[in-house]
C-alpha cells in the first residue's frame, strides 16, 4: 500500500482499545470505538490486522510543526517529527498515561501504523519507527509535514519548543513503535 497524500487529508493520533483483539474476536465494539484496517509490509508481505480504535482522536496533524524522513535502528527509514507547543503537551499527556497500550496513526480514516508507547514521550520531537521502505517513509513524512504547512497562517504560527527527549526502547516485534530522540 500507499502513503500518497492528496489534498484532504486527515491526520490523527487515535487510542486503540486495550482488548482490541478479544472484543473483535467476540463480535463486540464498544461505544466510542470502531474497527479498523491496520495494512503493514513485514518481511515482503502485506499483514491486515483488525484494530477496534477510539473515534475521538488524542491529537491531530494540525499540532506537528516538521516532518522529515531520518535513519533509524539498523539503518532502516524512520519519520522524524516535532509538535508545536500545545501539540507537544497534548502528546505527553497522552504517552504518560497509556503506556503500554497501541496508539493508532490514522491517516484519511486508515490506520497507516500502530505503535505500542513503551515511555512517556515528553518533549516536542518523537520518531515513528518500523518496517517502512523509503517510499513509505517519504510518503508519510510528506503527508505529516504537509498538514503542518496547510494550518499555518500569519496568526495561528507559533515557534515549536526544542526540548529534546530522553531515548526510549523499541517494540518492533509486532508493530512499528515510537521512540524519542536521543538527549543531546
Amino acid at each position: 500500500f500507499l502513503w500518497a497524500a492528496h489534498a484532504q487529508e486527515r491526520l490523527e493520533f487515535r487510542l486503540v482499545h486495550p482488548k482490541s483483539r478479544e472484543l473483535l474476536d467476540q463480535g463486540t465494539i464498544e461505544p466510542g470505538y470502531e474497527a479498523l484496517k491496520l495494512k503493514e509490509n513485514r518481511d515482503g508481505r502485506t499483514v491486515i490486522e483488525d484494530l477496534l480504535v477510539k473515534k475521538r482522536p488524542e491529537l491531530t496533524g494540525s499540532s506537528i510543526s516538521r516532518a522529515t524522513v531520518g535513519q533509524g535502528y539498523l539503518g532502516k527509514p524512520n519519520i522524524e517529527f516535532t509538535f508545536d507547543a500545545k501539540g507537544a503537551a497534548i502528546f505527553a499527556q497522552v504517552t504518560r498515561d497509556n503506556v503500554g497500550s497501541r496508539l493508532a496513526i490514522v491517516l484519511d480514516g486508515e490506520v497507516r501504523s500502530a505503535p505500542v508507547i513503551k515511555g512517556p514521550i515528553e518533549g516536542d520531537s518523537g520518531v515513528i519507527g518500523g518496517q517502512f521502505d523509503p517510499k513509505e517513509a517519504q510518503d508519510l513524512a510528506n503527508a505529516l509535514d504537509r498538514h503542518q504547512r496547510a494550518s499555518l497562517t500569519p496568526e495561528a504560527s507559533t515557534p515549536a519548543a526544542t526540548i529534546r527527549a530522553g531515548m526510549i526502547g523499541l517494540d518492533t516485534s509486532h508493530v512499528p513503535a515510537f521512540a524519542k530522540l536521543f538527549n543531546q
